[in-house]
């Protein structure tokens, strides 16, 4: 148990420093980075997570607060699993997934 709670704190700073990196100001480091990197962790739809309607709503709101990420992420990859690719993880729902040779078109992220 204590190797899984390591690996999560891992990877929880490995996101902070992206984010914190690519963040737009102090507001975005301060209270948004702590809220995205909560919700990136979880298994679920990660605009779900943020309580956002769709993706269309997720690509705004990353792009507010980190524009110059937004601006690199190729339009095939979903935030989630762009996120977890730069810090070269996989996502903890990627663990239980039966179809990952279709990794693009993996809905969940």
């Amino acid at each position: 148990m204590t190797q899984s709670i390591e690996k999560i704190e891992t990877t929880e700073s490995k996101i902070r420093k992206l984010l914190q990196f690519y963040a737009k100001n102090e507001y975005t480091k301060s209270k948004i980075i702590p809220h995205v990197t909560q919700k990136v962790l979880l298994d679920g739809h990660f605009y779900k997570d943020l309580n956002l309607r769709n993706r269309f709503e997720t690509a705004y709101y990353m792009s507010q607060y980190f524009p110059s990420l937004s601006l690199a992420k190729p339009s095939r990859l979903l935030w989630k699993k762009y996120i977890f690719n730069i810090i070269g993880e996989n996502p903890s729902v990627c663990n239980v997934c039966k179809d990952t040779t279709k990794c693009l078109s993996c809905r969940a992220l």
